[in-house]
């Protein structure tokens, strides 16, 4: 007689992330998974890169887990798509950052419980991701604007919203939009820019789009080139973001593409709302279903 193979999912918390006890979080799912065949693995994350390291060596085990689940926000998902890139393993994610563009965009609720709800239904589907150099981004990356506030952001002392916010505030009054160089499937041009953005997803988080219309499912990045523009167009702006019509203000043009090398004078860009440095030519493409992540069944035609 065979015997029956037991389910794991390896949780892997960032505890620094969002503003909920992450020992909370670690009771629900023990809860959560105690009457079912899935075994809950949970693993906290110990430093920058952990993440990515602990799925690379998930994946390569003799019986790796059934799925692998993210517990944080954007930048603990893109760890561990990171990590788990064309393996074949699911991802889940339990939101628990401040912005959690990703899963807004997936339709993944952001309350703990409902969200490993929508685990134990275990219905996966395959997404597109960017590949930037040797990185994956599976929300939004880019240049410009928001690139240097990530920066100044990730080495500031203060931490939160607020000091986003304030930092934002503090750069928007003195900053220079910038000119990029763009190869976009073989068409070459030039564009004066606030910020470009290399959107896989609709949204940067907290239900502010950059693309509206965008799909994790179509084989293409969203190229949303925004345009320079007067203080007094930023209330047009922020509305349209949030009403999902921000792809019809006139700042703003949004190119379907496949490849795009993009050149700047600076190297500061962001991965998933990450400040990174070294980007002053950037060399990216849309890499076709390869990650699957569990999602809600229902939203399996709309993302």
């Amino acid at each position: 007689m065979m015997s029956h193979k037991k389910k794991s999912f390896a949780f892997i918390i960032n505890p620094i992330s969002g503003n909920r006890r992450y020992e909370d979080i670690e009771r629900k799912i023990s809860s959560c998974f105690a009457s079912t065949e899935i075994e809950p693995l949970i693993y906290l994350s110990e430093y920058a890169g952990y993440a990515e390291d602990l799925c690379r060596r998930l994946v390569k085990q003799l019986s790796p887990p059934t799925a692998i689940v993210a517990v944080g926000g954007d930048g603990t998902v893109n760890d561990l798509a990171n990590g788990i890139a064309l393996s074949g393993i699911p991802m889940g994610i339990i939101p628990h950052g401040s912005g959690n563009g990703f899963a807004r965009h997936l339709g993944i609720p952001m309350n703990v419980d409902r969200s490993l709800e929508v685990l134990r239904q275990e219905f996966s589907l395959p997404v597109d991701m960017v590949r930037i150099g040797e990185k994956y981004s599976l929300n939004v990356s880019g240049v410009g604007f928001d690139a240097l506030v990530a920066w100044k952001f990730q080495h500031s002392q203060a931490r939160g919203l607020s000091s986003y916010v304030r930092i934002a505030l503090g750069e928007f009054f003195k900053y220079q939009p910038e000119t990029y160089d763009l190869l976009v499937d073989r068409e070459q041009s030039r564009h004066k820019a606030f910020l470009i953005s290399l959107a896989n997803s609709s949204q940067f988080g907290n239900n502010f789009l950059i693309s509206p219309r965008a799909s994790v499912c179509d084989g293409y990045l969203d190229l949303c080139i925004l345009h320079p523009f007067s203080w007094w167009a930023i209330p047009g702006l922020l509305i349209k973001m949030m009403g999902r019509k921000i792809d019809q203000s006139p700042y703003l043009e949004i190119i379907k593409a496949k490849k795009v090398t993009l050149q700047q004078d600076g190297d500061i860009w962001h991965l998933d709302g990450e400040a990174m440095s070294g980007g002053s030519e950037l060399q990216v493409e849309i890499v076709e279903k390869s990650l699957s992540v569990i999602i809600p069944e229902s939203r399996r035609k709309v993302i």
